[in-house]
């Protein structure tokens, strides 16, 4: 079996790469993807990178404003689409696995290409961040997901909010979980120390790319009341700054009094060091207000045992309760925030427990057996010969 992988965004970047390369040991993947990955890869026997076709453009600085960065963007998107298609005519892949979309064109583009190859298609997010623009409107992601003979979600939650929101057939939707993005824990000390913190600091972990919906503000709100009780707290905040407006954020801390007490790094973590923050991590955050998926970075914190403390958003919530790896506040509050940080941190029992059920959980969220999951899947999609299976 061969099979094309397509992620045209680059934002699921390290999922597609490490599901790939699992996949490699049961068959043939060529991932298309985007951004500072751009490129073809080939996953099997050997990994191979090859040159990224010359149709494929990555998009330009907006010199002339805002109309002309949304031409080259629409521009960017297109050409995406068309190597897909090219591709796809190159390789004459069994399946074609979609890992993002293009909603915008897609709602017309899909069901035609879904006609020629079987396009199975991993919602990473029911409802994108960006749905309302160039991602398309509610009725494109609708038109996406019909096109597409089977859909894999990451959580039970985001099946039945799939199911309840744009009605789908539950015979089309299949659940497997996001893998844990591989890497090496270090001693908790040396990794503070080489972040410049001391060995009795408290660190609470923001990590990943800003955006309102991902709740920055109720963790400086938090990080101020947990401080009421545990002085040496501190914020780190790491990941890219996007649009975000970082003023902001920042005259939030200086108002709440806990401007010296967050470490910032805004900007793209290179892989060689997230495990570093990860490490010094004494609770990663996830104060999301708005969210309709499964997390990478809650699964990253599994990697490293790190109790965590999330807003009920998403799968969040229901993977926490169910795993016991952290607590789910009852409200998307400061507030309620800072009320979960500070029991984790007053008990060392509870910080073992929620850490040995990590450790636990790991191999549920192993790359080998995701991929085993999704090869089966595949299997029975090519088997059924029908849009679900």
């Amino acid at each position: 079996m061969r099979v094309l992988m397509f992620e045209p965004t680059g934002g699921y970047w390290p999922y597609t790469h490490e599901l790939a390369e699992a996949l490699g040991s049961f068959t043939q993947v060529d991932l298309l993807t985007s951004q500072k990955h751009s490129g073809v890869y080939s996953y099997g026997m050997h990994a191979i990178l090859r040159p990224m076709a010359a149709h494929l453009r990555a998009p330009g600085t907006p010199l002339f404003g805002g109309v002309a960065w949304a031409l080259d963007r629409l521009s960017c998107s297109l050409s995406w689409l068309v190597a897909r298609e090219r591709l796809a005519g190159k390789l004459r892949p069994d399946l074609v696995h979609l890992q993002s979309t293009i909603p915008l064109f897609d709602q017309y583009l899909l069901p035609a290409f879904a006609k020629k190859y079987p396009v199975l298609y991993t919602v990473h997010d029911v409802l994108p961040f960006t749905s309302s623009r160039a991602f398309g409107s509610f009725a494109a992601l609708q038109a996406v997901y019909n096109a597409s003979w089977h859909l894999i979600v990451h959580s039970e939650a985001n099946r039945r909010e799939l199911l309840a929101v744009f009605g789908m057939d539950e015979g089309k939707i299949s659940v497997i979980p996001h893998g844990l993005r591989r890497g090496e824990k270090l001693n908790k000390n040396l990794a503070k120390k080489r972040l410049s913190f001391a060995p009795e600091e408290k660190l609470i972990l923001v990590f990943g790319g800003i955006r309102e919906s991902k709740g920055l503000d109720l963790a400086i709100g938090a990080l101020a009341e947990v401080r009421r009780e545990f002085p040496q707290a501190s914020l780190v905040v790491a990941g890219s700054g996007g649009n975000a407006d970082l003023a902001w954020y920042h005259r939030l801390a200086q108002e709440a009094g806990v401007a010296e007490k967050i470490h910032w790094r805004l900007e793209y973590i290179p892989e060689l060091e997230v495990g570093t923050y990860f490490s010094a991590a004494d609770l990663v955050l996830l104060p999301y207000k708005k969210f309709h998926a499964q997390s990478g970075v809650l699964l990253q914190a599994y990697k490293y045992s790190v109790p965590v403390v999330v807003t009920d958003r998403g799968a969040l919530g229901e993977t926490v309760r169910q795993d016991r790896v952290g607590l789910v506040a009852r409200e998307a509050t400061a507030q309620k925030l800072a009320e979960c940080i500070v029991r984790i941190f007053r008990s060392r029992d509870l910080q073992a427990e929620f850490s040995q059920n990590m450790h636990e959980g790991q191999e549920k969220y192993d790359w080998d057996n995701v991929a085993a999951r999704t090869m089966a899947l595949y299997e029975q999609l090519m088997k059924s010969g029908i849009h679900q299976v």
